[in-house]
Formats: C-alpha cells, sequence, structure tokens
C-alpha cells in the first residue's frame, strides 16, 4: 500500500496500475542521477534505495516509497541520486 494512492477509487488504481512497469536493480544501479532529465516515476515495491543529493545520503527509500516525481511535476533536472542497495 502506499499513501499516495490510498483515497483512490479501485478502478483508478486498476487504470494507473496497468501503467506501471516492473525494474529490477541489483545493489549500486542507478535508477536516477541527480541533474539528468527523467521522465519516469518510481514506486518501490520492494527492496531499498538510497537518495543522495550532493554526496550526501539524505533518504532511504523502502516499500512504498516513490522517487522521480519532483523532476516530472516540476519539469527540472533530478534532485537527487537513487541507488539501489541491494539485489
Amino acid at each position: 500500500r502506499n499513501q499516495l494512492f490510498a483515497d483512490w477509487h479501485p478502478q483508478a488504481l486498476l487504470a494507473v496500475a496497468n501503467k506501471f512497469a516492473l525494474k529490477e536493480c541489483n545493489k549500486g544501479d542507478k535508477l536516477l542521477t541527480q541533474g539528468t532529465e527523467n521522465d519516469a516515476f518510481y514506486l518501490v515495491h520492494e527492496g531499498e534505495f538510497e537518495v543522495v543529493q550532493n554526496g550526501k545520503q539524505i533518504a532511504t527509500l523502502r516499500s512504498g516509497d516513490f522517487a522521480g516525481e519532483i523532476s516530472l511535476l516540476r519539469n527540472t533536472p533530478v534532485t537527487a541520486d537513487v541507488i539501489a542497495l541491494r539485489d
């Protein structure tokens, strides 16, 4: 479950869920790179990702967390690296 979608009607959730694609990451893979363009919204299904901004870890993402929304909503470069912490 994700708080972002908590109040959505089941039919709306299904419509959005059908647009998602599974992306598998290995430890050390970068999901997003600070300063680059982005055209995707990522929702963590399982695993952990560190969020690194200007070389400093600022957060850890876990199941239900998401990334990429800032650059999509603001049409700006990615604000931080998002890196897989495990396979």
